[in-house]
């Protein structure tokens, strides 16, 4: 639906922000990865969030091509019991549980490989 307007606007921004980080050369390499994980968690927000049924809903093009079928992640469910009780407070603390233990890792990597 929104085609390229979207992809522009996405684009620019995914773009400062690789290069600002200084990773767009890496993402370069990773590029099709990382189009098949965001196809997944897009197939996935379908599936848990969205009132969107094959039986009443017409394809999407991206997820749906015969041949090239999409599924949704088989590891998670957005729309879990354990997920709807959780305190905002829970989400926050494992937020920032997460957030800082990747920020170790980045800065360790960077120790040892950009000398």
């Amino acid at each position: 639906m929104l085609g390229a307007a979207w992809a522009d606007y996405e684009g620019a921004h995914a773009l400062a922000v690789r290069k600002h980080f200084r990773i767009n050369h890496i993402f370069a390499g990773c590029r099709p990865a990382l189009h098949a994980i965001d196809l997944v968690a897009l197939a996935t927000e379908r599936r848990d969030l969205m009132a969107w049924s094959a039986d009443t809903h017409p394809a999407w093009e991206v997820l749906d091509m015969p041949g090239r079928v999409v599924p949704p992640a088989d590891w998670i469910n957005l729309q879990s019991l354990k997920r709807e009780h959780k305190d905002w407070t829970e989400w926050r603390d494992e937020f920032l549980e997460r957030y800082h233990a990747l920020g170790m890792a980045v800065e360790q990597w960077s120790k040892e490989n950009m000398q």
